[in-house]
């Protein structure tokens, strides 16, 4: 059997004043971030302050499993 691949798609808005700019380079460590929060106090630390800037009432996720692929033809 082949390994699953799983996408996760995470959609949020920030609170009123978080700067835009500075969040997305804090997202730009979000894979590292997740491969680590629960092993370095410090990736934690980074979360919790990342989360803080969320709005909670938006968040949402979704996980998907991509079952075929295909790969566009050459042209």
């Amino acid at each position: 059997m082949d390994k699953a691949t799983i996408v996760e798609i995470v959609r949020f808005k920030t609170h009123e004043g978080v700067n835009a700019e500075e969040f997305k380079a804090d997202m730009q460590s979000a894979e590292s971030m997740g491969e680590n929060l629960f092993n370095d106090p410090e990736m934690a630390t980074f979360f919790n302050s990342t989360m803080e800037k969320i709005d909670p009432k938006t968040l949402t996720d979704e996980f998907f499993e991509i079952f075929s692929t295909t790969k566009a033809p050459t042209v």
